[in-house]
């Protein structure tokens, strides 16, 4: 079983299901706020751009897990859930399906 709060990677995303716990971690492993990428869809995360930031998030205690786990993490998410519904990024959603 996964714990909802864990931080993930597929080794280039950094992503969790609470926000807040994210930004502490990403803050903690050096970070930028405003590297955060939330583009209004359901996907939330940090990029690790360098090998050296990837090796940092694994030795500060991120999973590595697949992309495809990583996408089935995040579709569990609430974020994941109101996108679905419409209820988030609804004009994001028009154009994808346009």
């Amino acid at each position: 079983m996964r714990n909802e709060t864990a931080i993930y990677t597929d080794g280039v995303h950094l992503v969790c299901s609470d926000l807040e716990v994210l930004h502490r971690f990403a803050a903690s492993i050096g970070l930028r706020r405003s590297w955060f990428q939330d583009d209004g869809g359901p996907f939330p995360h940090y990029d690790l751009t360098t090998k050296r930031m990837r090796q940092k998030a694994l030795r500060a205690g991120a999973r590595l897990v697949s992309t495809r786990e990583t996408l089935m993490l995040l579709r569990g998410s609430e974020k994941y859930r109101a996108w679905r519904r419409g209820e988030l990024a609804a004009g994001m959603r028009r154009r994808r399906n346009e």
